[in-house]
């Protein structure tokens, strides 16, 4: 079983980690819980939230690149293969993570997971990677 877990890029340009949760007892404890536009994204270890933009929330795919780093949703990936940089996004479509490198879109698991590592990220490292066809941000 994979951990779901999220991080969120807060307005001061810093990640905080934590889980969507949108609890009873979450709702109470936050004030002006019902401004979010989603859950709220919430550490529940440090009692961190808000101040993030919702746009900001990446999910982790449960898996790690080969230096066992956490993979996250908008990671600029480098990819072995290809020799080049790629997105990690979510595909509707085919229900999981994959890999967006120029016009290709590859699957994306535990298998490839480690011909590769994480780079940077769509936020801060947007310079890694060319937005011609998408638009993540």
């Amino acid at each position: 079983m994979r951990d779901i877990e999220y991080r969120g890029l807060t307005r001061d340009n810093e990640w905080v980690y934590g889980f969507f949760c949108g609890c009873d007892m979450c709702k109470k404890a936050i004030p002006e819980y019902d401004k979010f536009p989603l859950d709220g994204l919430i550490n529940h270890k440090e009692n961190l939230y808000g101040n993030i933009p919702v746009k900001n929330v990446c999910q982790f795919t449960g898996l790690r690149d080969a230096y066992d780093n956490k993979i996250y949703e908008g990671d600029i990936y480098y990819n072995d293969i290809d020799d080049e940089n790629g997105i990690i996004v979510w595909s509707d479509s085919d229900a999981m993570f994959v890999l967006i490198v120029g016009n290709i879109e590859y699957n994306f698991g535990e298998a490839n997971s480690k011909y590769g590592y994480v780079v940077g990220d769509i936020y801060k490292n947007a310079d890694l990677y060319k937005f011609d066809k998408f638009n993540f941000k």
